[in-house]
């Protein structure tokens, strides 16, 4: 009797496949969504990209600047005190030394394009603080890559790679090509 109760106990815990994989990566589990689908393949570093293009898109250059990561912020911010532009006309007409694999000019670019998917380059991470989105856009062949930083605020869009590096330029930031 008592290994009986053994038996069911260790057959009650035995692994299943029964359950729905997170990513949606099983086509029947997929289905099982159904409008939900694309609720699996969002992240917080997507939903970032599309708070920010959104906003570019709809030239709500304040609303834009808050999406973007602190390394295109200092460039941003040093370009307009070179400039003396403001901030918000900059990102309206094109900031120089803002670049990214796929697109020289990602802001004006970004702005008249059709997003037809954003997605990250690998599958979720909890932990992982950075990260790289795969941008597919109407008419474009190739993804423009797009980093993405999480931040005390939340995930952020960097339009620029660069590197902050305080002990050899004074805290200034230095752009990587």
């Amino acid at each position: 009797m008592a290994g009986m109760l053994v038996v069911t106990g260790l057959a009650a815990c035995m692994p299943t496949n029964d359950l729905m994989p997170l990513r949606g990566e099983d086509p029947e589990a997929l289905a099982l969504s159904a409008q939900r689908a694309d609720w699996t393949r969002k992240t917080g570093a997507t939903r970032a990209f599309e708070q920010f293009w959104t906003a570019l898109r709809d030239a709500q250059y304040d609303e834009c600047r808050t999406w973007l990561g602190p390394d295109t912020q200092a460039v941003l911010a040093a370009r307009s005190r070179q400039t003396g532009v403001p901030v918000g006309a900059l990102l309206e007409r094109g900031v120089e030394g803002l670049s990214l694999p796929g697109a020289d000019d990602p802001l004006n670019m970004l702005k008249v394009a059709t997003v037809t998917e954003v997605l990250e380059d690998q599958p979720f991470d909890p932990t992982r603080t950075r990260t790289t989105l795969v941008v597919r856009c109407e008419g474009r062949p190739d993804p423009i890559l797009v980093p993405a930083v999480a931040t005390a605020e939340g995930w952020r869009v960097e339009l620029v790679r660069a590197m902050t590096a305080p002990s050899e330029s004074g805290g200034q930031v230095l752009e990587a090509r």
